[in-house]
Order: C-alpha cells, then structure tokens, then sequence
C-alpha cells in the first residue's frame, strides 16, 4: 500500500492532465476546425480543391499538414485568404485582411503577412504565410470589415 502523501500526489497529477485535456502520454487535445462543406461553399470555392472556412464573404483554406514548411528553421504556413463581394466574386476592394495567430498551448503570438492580391483564371486570393515561434495547436484569425472568421490547426 502506498504512503497517503503519494496517493495524494498521483491524484493531483491524474487532475492536473484531466483539467488539461490529456490523459499520461497523450498530447493536450486540440479541436481542430472542420472544413465546411463543399455544399455550403461560395460557388466560386468548391472547384477549388481545397479545404475551407468561413463567412460573410471571408474564407481561409483549412490547413492541411502538407502546407506546413518545417525543414528550413521555425514552422511556417503558407495558405489562403479569399475576400468575396456581395455577389459572391473574389475582389480586393475590400482590402486585406488583418491576420494574426496566438498559440493555445502558450507558445506566444505567430507573425502572419500577406504577399499581395493573387489571381488564376480560377480564383483570387491573399496570399498569406504564418510564421510559428513553436509547434502545437494554433488559432488564426482573420478580420475585414467587421467579419471575423478563425481557424485552429495543429502546427507539426
């Protein structure tokens, strides 16, 4: 039988990883965003062949784990931004969308820029590359005339 101040401590412990979302060996669980589906789609998106998320006329590609960069120093994500007027069309008019990314295992905030407006015969978009301090489970968040739309990603 185990001494009481050792129970004690392995039932602390056993709390601590249930409070933090984790059993023992497991990672902290991190709640991805799912992409919407293509049905819901903007008629100009579904043909894409992406993943994505958003609303109001202000989608993002949903990360997949080939988009990550990893073997040249930090993580980085190069992925993409879409501003739609009210008829449904790509358009830069409506400016850039602020980008920002914090990290929710407490790595800190991520720098994001914007390579300038983009555009295939297809589809026109923000370029955008995230610049990670660290790996874990990340939020990004866009903005552009009041609509804010965020996606979470696990960053390999």
């Amino acid at each position: 039988m185990a001494p009481a101040g050792r129970l004690l401590t392995s039932a602390a412990v056993a709390l601590g990883l249930l409070v933090a979302g984790c059993s023992g060996d497991d990672a902290p669980s991190c709640a991805v965003t799912e992409p919407v589906a293509a049905a819901d789609l903007p008629e100009v998106l579904r043909g894409s062949g992406e993943a994505w998320t958003g609303r109001d006329g202000l989608w993002t590609t949903v990360p997949g784990a080939e988009q990550f960069i990893t073997d040249d120093g930090p993580p980085r994500l190069k992925h993409a931004w879409v501003t739609l007027d009210e008829d449904g069309q790509p358009t830069q008019e409506r400016g850039d969308p602020g980008v920002g990314a914090e990290g929710l295992d407490g790595q800190g905030a991520a720098a994001a820029s914007h390579g300038g407006y983009a555009h295939t015969d297809e589809l026109s978009w923000w370029p955008t590359v995230v610049e990670f301090p660290a790996s874990g489970c990340w939020s990004e968040t866009g903005v552009v005339d009041g609509v804010e739309v965020r996606v979470v990603y696990r960053v390999p």
